[in-house]
Parts: structure tokens; sequence; C-alpha cells
């Protein structure tokens, strides 16, 4: 039976906020080529399905259901930090762009 102290648990601070990258890349996507937009837009919207996937899955989640959200949960995480790779590799190409605020909020969605 489930109780009343573990559906508090399940609140907003245990899902996946993309909120801040997200504002933060639609700031920077016109200082970008079109190539390299492409590609963020790409991956931006993978990991935003995939976080989408995450915040939907029950936090209290039996043993059978734990391997997926693993599995889902390592993939999210590969995909951020393929992400972040792009961002440091067109940060490194475009000194003038500052893109620090960018990569401190990718480090921040793959630490929490």
């Amino acid at each position: 039976m489930i109780s009343l102290k573990t559906l508090i648990l399940e609140n907003a601070e245990n899902r996946v906020n993309m909120m801040r990258v997200q504002t933060i890349m639609e700031k920077v996507y016109p200082m970008l080529t079109e190539t390299q937009t492409k590609a963020l837009m790409q991956l931006c919207t993978e990991i935003h399905m995939m976080v989408a996937q995450l915040n939907t899955k029950p936090y209290l989640r039996t043993e059978a259901s734990m391997m997926e959200w693993k599995l889902l949960l390592a993939a999210t995480q590969m995909k951020l930090n393929e992400l972040k790779s792009e961002v440091l590799t067109i940060a490194e190409s475009k000194e003038e762009l500052n893109l620090v605020p960018l990569i401190k909020a990718l480090d921040e969605v793959l630490i929490n």
C-alpha cells in the first residue's frame, strides 16, 4: 500500500527540469551558423523527448520497471553529455561567444 509519506516525496523537485537550458539555447541560436544551430536543435529535441519520458514515469517504481527507468536515465545522460561536448566544440571555435552559462546549466541538469 502506498503511504502518504511516499506520495509527498513525488514532487516537482524530483523531476528533470530543462527550462534553464532551453531559455539559454534560444538566446544562443541566432549567434550560431545554420549547421551548428541544426545540430544543437536536433540534440535538444531528442533530449526533451527523453526527459519528457523520464518525467512521466512514476517516482515510485516496481522492480520490473526499475531497469527500464535506469536505461532511459543512462541514455538521457549520454545525450546530455553529447550536447555538452557539441557546445564545448562550438565555444572553442567561436571565442567571441560566451557559452559558459549554457555549460553551467547543462552541468546542473547532469548533476541533479
